[in-house]
């Protein structure tokens, strides 16, 4: 018989603070457990505020007013309504649209659904009126408007407009681009004496020399694209090849001067003429070292059909011309086998002189010479008759 018993112990104090994190291991060390990851600040921002309203983007005739103002009226107006900003563009409405400077114009189009604006510049010797940058604005198939950038008759961009704010920005773009100033100008002199080739690669606008494959813009203002670049580099050098070559005829105007440079010229000739009569004399004498012999010799050891070929060339090279050339039967033989299995190609090797082949009148003079006719030959029955026996 037995007598449970219970055991009490009593509970340690807890170890735990108030801002502890529940672990399975509340004496795990420190950098073993992750942190909690810190408080954001709370906005200070009371309820009552309203929602921001949209701001209005400033064009470029307003950066002025804004510079002159107070940061109190520049938040001003940055904070008014933009009842017309989100405006869809027609072509009625682009009369109002706001131009990025006064030197632009607006022009409407007679034959065409749109409208046009313009930044001239005008010569005043010439009075010429240049149109420096165009932007188009169509109605497309749709209905949509379209816009094309010209600058310096070359486009530039093309984009599609929706709103007013997108015709804005176009003309903005447009205002900023910088025109290429060209390659030179007719005053410079660099059009005078040149090719035929560096004559077609420009072409004169306004006085000013441009490359026909002119960008029309530039990335800075002043400079030049890289076609009227390269054109222009081409043109300079042109004028110092044709100083130099100037300098070098006055050097040479005086009459002992022109006598040394003819010496010196005909020396220079007779030492060349000396070589290549050395040069055929050397070639003479190792033709006439080849003797006939030695190419007997060679001859030899090609093949009877190849001797017999290469015998006939070398009579007929000895003949001013192939009339009247006798030829030897087994040559006549293979030329008439060739001629019957390949009328073309005889025809080809006798024209592109190949082989030194008959003419058909002489095949046929020789083929006249055997006898022919219809049936059976009586000595070749006779001959099978022996050999059957």
């Amino acid at each position: 018989m037995f007598i449970s018993s219970r055991l009490l112990l009593r509970r340690a104090d807890k170890t735990s603070g108030r801002d502890d994190v529940p672990t399975i291991l509340p004496n795990v060390a420190p950098h073993l457990s992750k942190r909690l990851p810190p408080e954001r600040n709370v906005r200070k921002r009371s309820e009552d505020d309203a929602v921001p309203q949209k701001r209005r983007r400033l064009s470029t005739t307003d950066e002025p007013a804004v510079r002159n103002r107070s940061p109190s009226s520049v938040s001003d107006v940055l904070n008014e309504p933009t009842a017309n900003d989100d405006a869809l563009a027609t072509t009625a409405a682009l009369r109002d649209v706001k131009l990025p400077n006064r030197y632009s114009t607006f022009h409407e189009l007679r034959e065409v659904d749109g409208a046009c604006f313009t930044s001239c510049s005008l010569n005043a010797s010439t009075f010429e009126v240049k149109v420096e940058k165009a932007v188009f604005f169509t109605v497309n198939a749709d209905g949509g408007i379209h816009s094309r950038t010209f600058v310096q008759g070359r486009s530039v961009t093309e984009a599609a407009v929706f709103t007013m704010l997108d015709a804005e920005a176009v003309l903005d773009q447009a205002s900023l681009v910088h025109l290429c100033k060209g390659a030179g100008t007719q005053g410079d002199s660099l059009t005078a004496n040149i090719t035929v080739n560096l004559q077609r690669q420009l072409e004169l606008k306004s006085g000013a020399v441009f490359s026909v494959k002119c960008l029309g813009s530039t990335k800075r203002d002043g400079t030049l694209c890289f076609s009227c670049k390269y054109l222009r580099k081409a043109l300079i050098t042109r004028q110092s090849w044709i100083r130099k070559r100037h300098k070098t005829s006055r050097a040479c105007s005086s009459t002992v001067k022109k006598l040394k440079v003819c010496a010196r010229r005909n020396k220079r000739l007779m030492v060349r003429l000396g070589n290549l009569a050395k040069g055929v004399r050397r070639l003479k004498d190792e033709s006439a070292a080849t003797a006939e012999e030695v190419l007997a010799a060679k001859i030899s050891l090609l093949s009877p059909k190849q001797q017999l070929a290469v015998r006939q060339c070398f009579e007929s090279a000895k003949r001013k011309s192939p009339c009247g050339m006798q030829y030897d039967k087994e040559w006549m033989l293979e030329c008439i086998l060739l001629k019957i299995r390949n009328p073309k190609l005889y025809q080809y090797m006798r024209k592109q002189n190949i082989l030194a082949l008959p003419s058909e009148t002489t095949i046929r003079k020789y083929t006249a010479q055997y006898r022919t006719g219809y049936g059976f030959n009586e000595k070749m029955l006779s001959v099978l008759k022996k050999k059957v026996a």
